[in-house]
């Protein structure tokens, strides 16, 4: 868990003396489930072989506190005399909670492989499948109500592939090519997701 309220934004007019702020206020508490297993093993097929596979887990919930009462514009403080003119502030009352569920899957595969004893590859592939689902539910006098529920599906395919050549001690040749696959769980200001960075 962890509680955040500062303030994010100083701004003085031209010529003034004065600082405004206003501050901002929320509270994450994260739940994380999370699991990685691999097996690997070594075997010789006409070539040598290093093969690991892999399982790769999360189920991750998130829920955001929110108080419009305590994003709020303060009093002025001196810029050339910071004597602190805000003193307390205690109402941190609940005005809506953010939830935010991701569920991650990838299986992977890799096989190092040596014809030889100048030629190296590696060939690996990766499966992931992301669901994700956020909603923000506005809170009036105490009570927690339902709000409109974003729910989507991401799966893609990613895959790796090199092969070094060793023709001297000191030279090595090589060549590689990749795709990859990153899901951004981060959220817009509106709730909205953005999307994974693909490459």
């Amino acid at each position: 868990d962890d509680e955040y309220w500062i303030a994010e934004t100083l701004s003085v007019p031209a010529g003034g003396s004065d600082v405004t702020r206003t501050f901002l206020y929320f509270k994450h508490k994260r739940r994380p489930w999370t699991n990685l297993a691999e097996v690997a093993g070594r075997f010789h097929l006409g070539v040598a072989h290093n093969i690991l596979a892999g399982w790769d887990h999360q189920n991750y919930h998130s829920r955001t506190t929110r108080s419009n009462a305590a994003n709020i514009t303060t009093t002025r403080i001196n810029l050339f005399d910071p004597v602190e003119t805000h003193r307390t502030h205690t109402d941190f009352s609940v005005s809506r909670y953010d939830h935010s569920q991701n569920y991650t899957e990838g299986v992977f595969a890799q096989d190092h492989f040596e014809i030889g004893s100048r030629v190296k590859g590696v060939a690996l592939v990766r499966a992931d499948h992301v669901d994700r689902t956020t909603y923000n539910n506005p809170v009036v006098d105490g009570v927690e109500g339902t709000g409109t529920v974003n729910a989507s599906t991401q799966r893609r395919i990613s895959s790796r592939y090199g092969l070094v050549y060793q023709p001297l001690d000191r030279l090595d040749l090589y060549a590689q090519y990749a795709t990859s696959f990153k899901p951004n769980f981060n959220l817009q200001p509106d709730g909205s997701e953005l999307k994974p960075e693909v490459v």
